[in-house]
Formats: structure tokens, C-alpha cells, sequence
């Protein structure tokens, strides 16, 4: 019996995490429609996720782990970077917008890593791509752990600063049970197959493809999104301007 190629590994670990992504962008837009809160919403995922993944990282690295207290600061800024603001400005854009344009907004990710080795940005660029906490720290799964506690408890705070957790998470606990049942299938759903699973692939991928080989595979996620979409919620992923008779008036109403 031949053993599988690493190379074959990765690229199966890599389309079944976009088929995953994928439903996640349809089932996100499809929560939205229902009326979740857009913080409340990732507060519980990331919860769900933090109990899936740190029992896993106590155990599996508790040799491999090192005292992570000097790693504090990195943790919190890639809580605020890869957590809060990544989760909350996905779920408000997603809002305004469609599952299609969400994903295909990804496909940016290998043009910002474009590097230019003649100018000092680019130097200090590279050192930064280069200076992978991953590296310093051979335990992934704590790494995100520890970013996930962080990144939770900011959209909590923020949550909580803007009573939303009091507005729509109790008060849909209290008087709408079936719309909580609901909520709660879609926090375990996110938090243990997206958050959970699905950043567990994507380390084990990085580690051993590296972060290009990641976002190469984006625009299958985004064919994969616009099929999705079109069929569970009748998007119209065709993207026309009218016809002007008048060619000024292209211009003034491109759309």
C-alpha cells in the first residue's frame, strides 16, 4: 500500500477546508437575515471554539509549550488583529453585501504580500513575514488558543460597551427559545467546525506548506461561494452595467 505524497496531503487538507469556508460565508449571510447580533454572535463562536481547542493544546503540547508570559503582548495584538477586528469587520461587511463579494475580497491576500527587496519597506516587510511567531513558539495550537482567549475577550468588552449582549443575547434567551435553539446550532456550528477544525487545518497546512500555498487556494473558495450562494439564497452573482443610450451618461451612473 503506497504511501500518500505530503504535497497530496496538504492539497486535500486545503480543498476540504474551502468547501468548508465556503458554507461558512452562505450560512453566516443566511444568520444575518435572521437578525443575529453581529458581536454577540462572535463572542459565542469564539467561546465554543476556545473550549474545543485549549484541553487539545494543554494536553498534545504540554511538553512542546514554553512560558509563553513574554508572549503576552503578541498574543493580544493578534487577538485585536486576527479575532475582533478580522470577525467584526467580516460579519459588518458581510451585512452590507453578499457571501460572493466577501470571499472574492480575499483573493487581495497574495497581492499585499508582494515584497520589493531595493527599498527598505520592503526589508522591513520581509522581517516581519519572516519573524513567524510560530517559529519562537512550537505550539500551535497554543498560539491560537491564547489568541482566541484574547480576540473574545475584546469583542466581549465591546459587546458589552455597547450593551448588545444584554439587548440581544438574554433577552433572546428569555423569550424565544426556538430562535435561541437556532443561534445555538450556529455557535457550535462556527466555533467547532470553522474556528476549531478549520484553523487547526490551516496551521497544520502553513507549517508544512507555508502561507503562499494557503492563498493560492482562495479563488476555489470563491467559486465555491458564488455556486453555494446561488443556489441556498438565489444571488445573482452576475455583476452588468446598464445600457446608456448616452455615453456621457455611462459616467454618471456606471451601474
Amino acid at each position: 500500500m503506497c504511501a500518500v505524497p505530503e504535497r497530496t496531503k496538504l492539497q486535500i487538507a486545503m480543498t476540504i477546508f474551502q468547501f468548508g469556508y465556503a458554507g461558512n460565508h452562505v450560512i453566516l449571510r443566511a444568520a444575518l437575515n435572521m437578525g443575529i447580533s453581529k458581536l454577540v454572535f462572535p463572542v459565542y463562536r469564539n467561546i465554543t471554539a476556545l473550549l474545543l481547542l485549549a484541553p487539545v493544546a494543554y494536553f498534545l503540547e504540554k511538553k512542546d509549550r514554553p512560558a509563553l508570559t513574554t508572549f503576552l503582548m503578541q498574543f493580544f495584538i493578534l487577538g485585536f488583529v486576527g479575532i475582533a477586528s478580522n470577525q467584526g469587520f467580516y460579519l459588518l461587511g458581510l451585512d452590507n453585501t453578499s457571501p460572493t463579494f466577501a470571499s472574492a475580497t480575499e483573493n487581495a491576500v497574495p497581492a499585499i504580500r508582494e515584497v520589493h527587496l531595493s527599498r527598505k519597506d520592503g526589508i522591513a516587510k520581509l522581517d516581519s513575514i519572516t519573524s513567524n511567531l510560530l517559529e519562537e513558539i512550537p505550539a500551535p495550537f497554543s498560539v491560537y488558543s491564547f489568541t482566541c482567549f484574547f480576540g473574545t475577550l475584546q469583542l466581549l468588552a465591546v459587546a458589552a460597551l455597547l450593551r448588545e449582549i444584554l439587548r440581544h443575547g438574554r433577552f433572546t434567551l428569555v423569550v424565544n427559545s426556538s430562535a435561541f435553539f437556532i443561534r445555538a446550532y450556529l455557535w457550535g456550528l462556527q466555533g467547532l467546525v470553522v474556528s476549531g477544525i478549520g484553523f487547526a487545518i490551516q496551521i497544520w497546512v502553513i507549517q508544512r506548506g507555508g502561507p503562499v500555498f494557503v492563498s493560492g487556494y482562495l479563488p476555489v473558495q470563491t467559486m465555491l461561494v458564488a455556486l453555494m450562494a446561488s443556489v441556498v439564497l438565489g444571488e445573482n452573482s452576475t455583476w452588468e452595467g446598464e445600457y446608456h443610450d448616452d455615453p456621457t451618461d455611462q459616467f454618471c451612473h456606471p451601474f
